[in-house]
Formats: structure tokens, sequence, C-alpha cells
């Protein structure tokens, strides 16, 4: 019973969230949205796509990551590797065993 309530405890603080992200000249709603339906334990974000975030609108970036934090998920940034170079992707699972999700924006 208590999992099927911090369920619907997430969903319903998701569905406040995505609410007002609506409004928002970022695409926060995608990370949200994603972490809804993937459940990962780590999110693997472009360092510029953080950093646009935290200036086209500081406070939804800062409500998301507390929305992240809340649910126990990482924000990990990368730097972009430049046009052409083999750089190795994160890896998709974690040494102990919990999803990690590469969102590509």
């Amino acid at each position: 019973m208590f999992a099927g309530y911090r369920l619907l405890h997430m969903v319903g603080d998701a569905e406040v969230l995505l609410t007002d992200l609506r409004r928002s000249p970022t695409d926060l709603i995608r990370i949200v949205r994603h972490v809804l339906c993937r459940q990962p334990s780590v999110v693997w974000l472009p360092q510029k796509t953080a950093q646009a975030w935290a200036e086209r609108d500081p406070e939804a970036w800062a409500r998301v990551r507390l929305w992240l934090q809340e649910r126990g998920v990482s924000v990990r940034t990368v730097e972009a590797a430049p046009p052409g170079s083999s750089e190795p992707q994160p890896k998709q699972r974690s040494a102990a065993g919990g999803a990690i999700a590469s969102v590509g924006w």
C-alpha cells in the first residue's frame, strides 16, 4: 500500500508541475515526463542545456531540480563532445544496478 501511495503522490505532484511548466519558455516539461515514464536514478544532461534552463526560467529549473531530488533522481551534466569526436556515452546502468538515463536535448 505504501508504494501505491508514493506513486499516486508522485504523479499528483507531477501533474501540478507539468501544468505549471506548460507556461515556461523552456522544454523542462520533457525531463519531468521522462522521469515519470522511466524512473531513472540518474539523468544526464548537456551542460549547455542546464545553463540555458537556468537562464531562461530559473524558478522553473529550481522547481524541477527539487522535484527530482525529492524522488532520488540525480542530475549529472556533461560537456558536449566536439563535432566529429567519438567520445563514449554515459553507461546505461550504474555500478549499483540502478537505471541511468541519458536524455538528449
